[in-house]
């Protein structure tokens, strides 16, 4: 008996359609002002709220800062030149982070950095400020700055909710937030279990369009890597600051961004297989931060082994885990389907069969299952992507207080 997901026929959601900016140099300019006073903005408000906490244990909210905006546009003459709306936003992000803070779920903010380059957000953006050039190419009207041109590589769909510009890998983009149905069909759906790893990438229970193992370039992806090493042994000497420094600063810059790209439109590319195909979804609930934590240790207590986990949290910070999680919960939600957590505990050492469970069955480094009590062989992240579907199918049942076991399908399997 395999468990079955009936979709919602008619979600609503967010969705965000970004494009590279084709911008004058003069243009640029003024983008990189905008974003420097901000983050002047942004850190003064961080130490306006930490110094009023420590002196007079009183708390400074949104609406007292920006209160405050008037008095410091006539002291501060530069920040006239900024839009107001993106004043407000970057108030609003710091409250965000406060927030977030006390309730749990993120750290205390930090002060931004001279090489951290803040969004420019306008929050009342409406659709009737864009306009359509010609096939490729798309132009924008903003606050102070006029009309701007991008790239129109899609269609925006939708209503639009807010526009937004970033800085990345030596380029500025325009991002549009639009909402919009997004219609399904109502059709009969299975379940799915998922297995991450740093040999196989990502390892599926289901075959999707004829695969259940999927691989992140990583060839091409070290092959980067390299280049970036060599740039920065050359940079190192170079003086700081310098017009050949900078260039280093720049082609290592692009070279990132390349990975990022290559990184992000494999996992695109898999989550939506993922999204648009299964009912139920399980991954395994990984704590990414501890697994990549350093194993240097301190001068009284070294580490050891240091280079093998060097060189295992690098692999795992390739492979872009969190990414995959945010990525394939969004798209989920948008398609209607259950995507939910199981623990990971064991996974890769449980017979799916049998559920004999032994580190034996799986030597390190090996790609092969061999359970050591029934001899079923299996490939080791397969077996372990059956495991964690089960461990969801069975999770889902003891939520409705169902029975439901897997055993008959794998049988049939």
């Amino acid at each position: 008996m395999l468990f079955i997901c009936y979709p919602i026929t008619n979600v609503e959601i967010l969705k965000g359609h970004k494009y590279r900016l084709e911008i004058p140099k003069q243009t640029a300019k003024t983008l990189f002002r905008w974003s420097g006073l901000l983050r002047r903005i942004y850190n003064a408000a961080l130490a306006q709220r930490k110094l009023a906490y420590d002196l007079c244990r009183k708390s400074v909210s949104y609406y007292d800062q920006c209160k405050e905006l008037t008095e410091v546009k006539e002291a501060f003459p530069e920040f006239k030149l900024l839009p107001s709306q993106a004043i407000q936003e970057v108030l609003g992000q710091l409250d965000t982070a406060y927030q977030n803070f006390f309730n749990g779920t993120g750290g205390f903010p930090n002060f931004k950095r001279r090489k951290d380059y803040v969004g420019i957000h306008f929050p009342q953006f409406k659709k009737e400020s864009i306009q359509r050039l010609s096939k490729h190419y798309g132009q924008a009207e903003l606050p102070k700055i006029k009309h701007v041109t991008f790239r129109l590589s899609r269609k925006i769909k939708g209503d639009v909710r807010s526009c937004s510009l970033v800085y990345e890998g030596n380029h500025w983009y325009i991002s549009f937030l639009t909402k919009l149905q997004n219609k399904l069909p109502a059709t009969k759906l299975t379940s799915i279990g998922i297995d991450l790893g740093c040999n196989t990438s990502i390892a599926t229970s289901k075959l999707i369009e004829g695969c259940d193992k999927f691989n992140l370039p990583v060839a091409a992806i070290k092959k980067i890597e390299e280049a970036i090493a060599n740039r920065q042994r050359v940079m190192a000497y170079k003086k700081k600051g310098s017009r050949a420094w900078r260039k280093s600063v720049f082609h290592i810059r692009k070279l990132y961004h390349h990975i990022t790209c290559i990184r992000r439109n494999f996992i695109h590319q898999v989550t939506t297989k993922i999204a648009e195909t299964q009912g139920y979804i399980f991954g395994e609930d990984l704590k990414i931060k501890e697994m990549t934590e350093s194993a240097s240790g301190t001068l009284e207590n070294p580490g050891t082994d240091v280079a093998r986990k060097r060189g295992l949290n690098r692999a795992i910070q390739r492979q872009g885990w969190g990414l995959f999680d945010v990525f394939l919960g969004y798209k989920s939600a948008w398609k209607g389907r259950i995507y939910r957590h199981v623990n990971p505990a064991y996974s890769s050492q449980t017979c799916r069969r049998c559920k004999h469970v032994s580190s034996k069955s799986r030597e390190r480094g090996s790609t092969t299952f061999r359970c050591q009590r029934c001899d079923f062989v299996d490939d080791a992240d397969i077996n372990a992507a059956h495991n964690i579907e089960e461990a969801g199918l069975a999770l889902i049942a003891s939520e409705s207080g169902q029975h439901y076991s897997l055993r008959n399908h794998l049988d049939e399997t």
